[in-house]
């Protein structure tokens, strides 16, 4: 008998799967799985694996309320990810063939746009940086609040908030050691990048005059 459409299973029972990744060999999908939980401001998010065709799906992982933004590394035997397992944003790297996820680096805002270089030995990334704290440190507990200082004109339009002088920069960090650097220096939004096919460059979209254009960097 088919479950009545309640609003109670509107809210709570649906599920969704989305940012369907295709491993390298094209064998299997990776994804993440959302799912609405009482007493939850949204709804928490897992990373799942099945087969190409639907089956043999099993959850990869099961710390955090919100792992997503998983890559496969090009010899597809390991995961990038990002999960807020750890008090700040954290990527992570997990092998497939067994053996727990390995914190890479982690930063005081979110981390996005994971993208393995083509050796696999790098991943870049983006995130939120604020040239008045470049080593992300907490402010004293009785601290006083900074003063606003309001210098774009679009601040309350583009679903982010007062942000101060904080602009999304390009990072680029060792799989290996976790030493990373910023790439992007420019007081501009920066997004979507993609290394060129020998691993040497890296191109990333620049916004400028507030969002309402933009242009490719190098």
């Amino acid at each position: 008998m088919a479950q009545a459409l309640t609003p109670d299973v509107l809210v709570y029972g649906l599920r969704s799967a989305d940012d369907p990744q295709i491993a390298p060999d094209g064998s299997a999908v990776l994804y993440t799985l959302s799912t609405p939980e009482r007493g939850q401001a949204g709804p928490l998010s897992q990373l799942w694996i099945c087969d190409l065709d639907g089956s043999n799906s099993r959850q990869l992982t099961q710390t955090g309320e919100h792992n997503g933004g998983a890559r496969w590394s090009p010899d597809g035997e390991s995961i990038a990810f990002v999960s807020d397992r750890v008090k700040k944003s954290g990527l992570f790297i997990m092998p497939l063939t067994g053996g727990e996820a390995r914190e890479v680096t982690r930063h005081a805002q979110p981390i996005s746009g994971l993208i393995w270089s083509p050796d696999g030995a790098r991943i870049a990334y983006t995130t939120l940086y604020d040239p008045a704290n470049p080593d992300e440190t907490e402010p004293a507990k009785d601290a006083a609040a900074p003063v606003r200082v309001t210098r774009r004109i679009d601040y309350k339009q583009d679903g982010r908030g007062y942000l101060a002088d904080k602009r999304m920069q390009v990072w680029v960090v060792d799989v290996e050691s976790g030493e990373r650097r910023r790439l992007t220096t420019t007081p501009n939004d920066h997004g979507s990048p993609q290394w060129s096919p020998d691993g040497a460059r890296i191109a990333a979209q620049e916004s400028l005059m507030n969002g309402m254009h933009s242009r490719l960097a190098l």
